[in-house]
Parts: structure tokens; C-alpha cells; sequence
């Protein structure tokens, strides 16, 4: 997605006839560059862990922006994921982003029971969810739900797989876990 002009094409023709986008911290980043959107510059200096309160600026603005149609966002990093909803559109969000979590963990250890030595946390104690909340993690409410401007965020971290035997396809497999469990209302 690194060329300028195709991505803003594909903004423009792709984006009004979706209801749903997943992408990761690269995809999303530039979509802002292309489109000229907030944070445009973050494709430059992403992070291992990206600021979740820029990452929901540039879903706000795309929500926003596309909202004839688009109505989620699902978006994915090796630390946390983020989907940002518009309200009476989704259903189940709060299963949704977990299940995306948990598939990054199971898929990257190939293994179904995620176990303290084989996975970790890389998610900050004290978390800026955006630029007027924080919040502190707590491990046993692991999924966290806000709103800002009509648009639904829910949080999830992600098992971080400590020695990672597969990554090929993590982004298509948390993306479309995610999605199966969401509940599109019609």
C-alpha cells in the first residue's frame, strides 16, 4: 500500500461500497497519508506499539468520512487490537475483538491452549485510549469499551506468541475471526 496514488484511488472507489475494513498499523496509517486524514505523518514513525488515541483519531475520520456506508473498523497491531463500530450497526463487538486476539495468539503458536510460558502480554499498565481518557489495564477485564463522538471503540490486548512458529496469514485468519464473530444489523 506503500504507492500514494493507488491508495487514495482505492479509497475512493473501494471505501464508499464496504461496511467493514480490517487492517493493521502500516494499512491504516497510510490510508490517513493518502486520504489526508489526521496523523497523516504516523506511517513514518510507527511504533511497536502503537498510540491507541491516534489509531482512533484516523478510525473517527474514516468512519466519518465513509459513513454512507462504512461501520466498522477493525483494526489489528502485535500488541492490541481495536475495533471502532457505529452505533446500532454491530452486534457482540466486545466477543469479536477478543476472538481476533485470541486467533493472533493460537495461530502464531500453533497451539488452541494459550499457556503463560508460551505467550505475553505487551500491553502498558496505563493506556491513553484517546485524547480526553485513560485507562488502567486490568488482566481478569481484559476487553475495554468507550465511546467518542457516536463511535464505539472496544480494546482487546493480544497473547503475544513468545516464540512464534507461524505468521504467514495472521492478519487474514484475526480479521475474518473477528468479522465471524460480529453480528451485522441489518
Amino acid at each position: 500500500m506503500a504507492n500514494k496514488h493507488f491508495t487514495t484511488n482505492l479509497m475512493k472507489t473501494l471505501l464508499p461500497l464496504v461496511d467493514s475494513l480490517g487492517c493493521n498499523e502500516q494499512e491504516l496509517a497510510f490510508l490517513a497519508h493518502a486520504g489526508g486524514g489526521p496523523h497523516h505523518d504516523l506511517y513514518l514513525t510507527l511504533s511497536t506499539v502503537p498510540d491507541v488515541a491516534k489509531i482512533t483519531d484516523i478510525m473517527q475520520w474514516l468512519l466519518q468520512k465513509y459513513s454512507d456506508r462504512l461501520s466498522r473498523i477493525h483494526f489489528h497491531s502485535l500488541t492490541y487490537h481495536l475495533i471502532g463500530v457505529l452505533p446500532n450497526k454491530w452486534g457482540n463487538t466486545n466477543s469479536s475483538v477478543a476472538a481476533g486476539t485470541r486467533i493472533a495468539g493460537q495461530q502464531a503458536c500453533i497451539l488452541q491452549d494459550l499457556t503463560s510460558d508460551k505467550v505475553k502480554l505487551h500491553t502498558p499498565k496505563h493506556i491513553i485510549l484517546d485524547s480526553e481518557t485513560a485507562h488502567v489495564f486490568d488482566p481478569l477485564r481484559p476487553v475495554i469499551h468507550w465511546v467518542k463522538e457516536n463511535v464505539h471503540y472496544y480494546f482487546s490486548p493480544v497473547l503475544v506468541c513468545k516464540k512464534p512458529l507461524k505468521t504467514v496469514g495472521l492478519g487474514d485468519a484475526i480479521s475474518s475471526t473477528a468479522l465471524m464473530y460480529s453480528e451485522f444489523l441489518l
